[in-house]
């Protein structure tokens, strides 16, 4: 009687120890994987960070040479439009850092929508966007060329007639004085 009580217990204390032991693996267990989800989620913010501007969130110059130098320019030929927003500078002054962002945050996505309306598929996406930030003041668009010329033409001036518009959010209502630059692949590089 005395054996199997002592038996008894002592396989009640192996068994228990097992079961400390059992759970201390499956904590750790548990742990390896919040730690692996949180690398990962780190490595996808930094990836991210690499490919878009910190302020906009919008592809970076990187991302658009990337997007650029994959079309063959001489099978597809393109047409890269970059545009000086001049009063950026002058609004972050007069409005604060953080307000001034937030209104070229909104006027980036208007442009955005606005060139997926007006050009549609003739737009050459960045990384899924539109246009790209290569700083606060100067942003780039491209798109794939049009065989008439005409139509390119009336195209990029109901693109600058957009720019020139006054931009208006909540109570605010100014020209962010856009400037446009116009380069054609091939024959300007």
């Amino acid at each position: 009687l005395g054996a199997a009580t002592g038996s008894l217990i002592l396989t009640s204390g192996v068994g228990k120890l097992l079961l400390e032991e059992r759970k201390k693996r499956m904590s750790s267990d548990i742990r390896v994987q919040e730690e692996q989800k949180l690398r990962a989620s780190i490595e996808r913010d930094y990836d991210r960070l690499l490919k878009t501007h910190r302020v906009t969130g919008k592809p970076n110059r990187p991302m658009l040479e990337e997007t650029l130098g994959a079309l063959d320019c001489h099978k597809t030929p393109y047409t890269l439009c970059m545009i000086r927003l001049a009063r950026f500078n002058e609004l972050e002054q007069a409005l604060g850092y953080r307000a001034a962002e937030e209104l070229l945050k909104q006027y980036l996505r208007q442009l955005n929508r606005y060139l997926k309306q007006t050009v549609g598929d003739q737009l050459v996406m960045i990384n899924g966007y539109s246009v790209a930030t290569l700083d606060t003041v100067n942003h780039a668009f491209a798109l794939l060329r049009h065989p008439d010329e005409a139509l390119e033409r009336q195209r990029l001036q109901a693109i600058s007639r957009w720019l020139s518009e006054n931009f208006r959010e909540g109570r605010f209502s100014f020209s962010w004085a856009a400037s446009v630059g116009v380069a054609h692949a091939p024959e300007h590089g």
